[in-house]
């Protein structure tokens, strides 16, 4: 009896941590990391020590790094790699991210108002509750990223691939959305108020 308590206890932890950290479900939580625990390994296996993810420079190679609370206001992160970087609570705003990857990133309740994310890649990226106000997303590609209740407000979507994204509850008034793809896009609760240039702003 004792040892199902515990186990209950600490399954209950996981999930916590799971919907906390990630940003997940329960379900989709154990679909995407119910090995690795069976297995006795945590989600952070794959993230570098902090001191090998410097210096931050154009170009770079950071993928799987925790940057988790950085403050990289106005830096120069053209064509750096970030796939699988945490970037939660990251102040990215007014920085120049053209041409980034950014794919899987986390970047939950981070602030990239007025950044340059200009032909980035965030495909399957996690931006739950993100500032991207007035920011340029040229030719940025959302393909199935996740924009949960985050504002996007006045930024330039020209040309964007938001296909099979989540914009559930996300703020996407007044944004200029000349030639996006917005096909198969989850827009439940989705604010689109003054936004311009797409059939969906009719």
């Amino acid at each position: 009896m004792k040892k199902l308590l515990f186990v209950s206890v600490i399954s209950v932890a996981v999930l916590l941590y799971a919907n906390y950290a990630y940003g997940l479900t329960a379900s989709e939580f154990v679909v995407k990391h119910g090995n690795k625990f069976s297995e006795g390994k945590w989600l952070d296996n794959n993230i570098k020590e902090t001191k090998s993810c410097y210096p931050i420079t154009k170009g770079a190679n950071l993928s799987g790094c925790n940057l988790y609370g950085i403050d990289l206001q106005n830096a120069d992160l053209r064509y750096i790699d970030f796939t699988n970087t945490n970037l939660k609570a990251a102040d990215l705003s007014g920085a120049n991210l053209s041409g980034a990857n950014l794919q899987r990133t986390f970047l939950r309740d981070s602030n990239l108002n007025g950044a340059n994310l200009s032909n980035a890649n965030l495909s399957f990226a996690k931006l739950i509750n993100a500032e991207i106000k007035n920011a340029d997303l040229t030719n940025v590609n959302f393909y199935k990223a996740f924009l949960y209740r985050s504002d996007l407000t006045a930024s330039n979507l020209t040309n964007a691939d938001m296909r099979h994204a989540t914009l559930t509850h996300t703020n996407l008034s007044y944004t200029n959305l000349i030639g996006a793809n917005i096909g198969e896009a989850g827009i439940w609760g989705t604010n689109f108020n003054h936004c311009k240039n797409h059939k969906i702003c009719e």
